[in-house]
């Protein structure tokens, strides 16, 4: 039995947030050896999904997306307001992902990141 693995990384490793300038990394992850890159989108007016989906046909890397849902990305908040910007984020994400060929999208969409809260045993229910 043969397994087709592929080992990525991601951009989070060298910068934060991945904007188009970003590209410049594929060269160095292509020389590490690996196949495919994560490309955190903190801010979907960043990227220009042209010429990233350029660098990453030169590069051969295979893309995937990781979201970033900090304290205004919540869909857990009980003000809708958050929940709108979470949907539009989301499809921001999923467009960039179309455009760039990436088949994954990644992330705790549920919820911005490190949030901790209690909740009654009826909303556990």
């Amino acid at each position: 039995m043969s397994l087709n693995i592929k080992l990525g990384v991601s951009t989070w490793l060298w910068t934060s947030p991945f904007k188009t300038d970003t590209i410049s990394l594929f060269s160095k992850i292509k020389s590490m050896g690996y196949d495919m890159v994560e490309i955190p989108i903190e801010d979907p007016a960043l990227i220009d999904t042209k010429r990233v989906k350029e660098a990453l046909k030169e590069f051969d890397l295979v893309p995937a997306i990781c979201g970033a849902f900090g304290p205004t990305r919540d869909l857990t908040n009980e003000d809708v307001k958050y929940h709108d910007t979470s949907f539009n984020y989301i499809e921001s994400c999923l467009e960039i992902a179309y455009e760039i060929g990436a088949g994954f999208f990644a992330g705790p969409m549920y919820s911005a990141v490190g949030k901790a809260r209690l909740v009654s045993p009826e909303q556990k229910k």
